[in-house]
């Protein structure tokens, strides 16, 4: 039941699938990528190189939240403290929105 899931954390299996399978960061970067042509002579080869440099952010910003997510895990069986992390995250997701629309 709920209790024998308590002391249970995802591992990094389950951080790395949810990392791949994340729609929601491929269509926002799709979204920023669409937004500029770097070969305006070569539509395939500006594609192809948008795709590899979205694909090498998108693999060093999600191995950068497994690792955090890895050194924190520990943190989040507190529940007061839990609490607070979740606060902040969300002011912090808030606030990198904002920016970004600003920009």
């Amino acid at each position: 039941g709920k209790q024998a899931l308590k002391g249970r954390t995802p591992g990094l299996v389950a951080g790395f699938l949810l990392g791949i399978t994340n729609p929601k960061a491929y269509a926002a970067f799709a979204a920023l990528f669409s937004g500029f042509v770097v070969m305006p002579d070569d539509p395939a080869a500006d594609a192809y190189l948008k795709g590899l440099v979205l694909m090498a952010l998108l693999t060093l910003i999600d191995a950068s939240w497994l690792f955090a997510g890895d050194a924190l895990r520990h943190l989040l069986h507190d529940p007061v403290l839990s609490r607070r992390m979740n606060i902040t995250f969300a002011f912090l997701l808030l606030a990198s929105v904002a920016l970004a629309t600003a920009l």
